[in-house]
């Protein structure tokens, strides 16, 4: 079952992106929640009921390896992993023109989540679907271009990887250097 949701571009009410959406992006609000996950998901999850916000621990990002770069993306996407990177690929040249491609680099997160992000230097990015224009690091680019992919393909396949990925990267994301830019890149 899925909830009404109010429209909340920047655009129609003047706010920037977080605010108007009640501190959510439009991609995270879109990003499929109508997945079912099995066991509990109050056992698997780092925030306890008991806890307090001071005691949640931020979400880490650590460099995958070349020796373990073989198998990040089949661990994450399994039968999808050559999808998902093509995908990730053709956001970023849709987003970024002068992007020309060139070996990207792999993220773990410490909750479980994934991201890639294309060679080291700036890019100008543009969002033709909301208006966002900015630069950004090769980090928050390819952070904005993953949690693209992952909120598209959330909608594409019927198990909740997709869906699972973008929150993962979203916790990470929120507390990024450059976290205003990559929000109001996915209103």
């Amino acid at each position: 079952m899925f909830q009404s949701i109010a429209p909340c571009s920047p655009s129609r009410t003047g706010a920037d992106a977080p605010a108007a959406c009640g501190g959510l992006a439009i991609l995270d609000r879109c990003a499929r929640r109508d997945v079912r996950v099995s066991g509990n998901p109050a056992q698997e999850s780092e925030i306890h009921m008991n806890a307090s916000a001071a005691s949640v621990s931020k979400v880490e990002a650590y460099p995958v390896s070349e020796h373990a770069r073989m198998g990040a993306l089949p661990r994450h996407f399994g039968i999808h992993m050559m999808t998902v990177e093509g995908r990730i690929y053709d956001l970023l040249s849709q987003f970024c023109p002068a992007y020309d491609g060139g070996l990207w680099k792999f993220f773990e997160l410490s909750n479980g989540g994934f991201y890639m992000t294309p060679p080291d230097e700036t890019y100008e990015i543009s969002v033709d679907g909301n208006g966002f224009k900015g630069r950004m690091s090769s980090d928050a680019a390819g952070i904005t271009v993953c949690m693209f992919a992952f909120s598209l393909m959330s909608f594409e396949y019927t198990n909740d990887m997709f869906a699972r990925h973008y929150h993962l990267l979203y916790d990470y994301a929120k507390h990024h250097a450059e976290a205003r830019a990559i929000f109001a890149a996915i209103d």
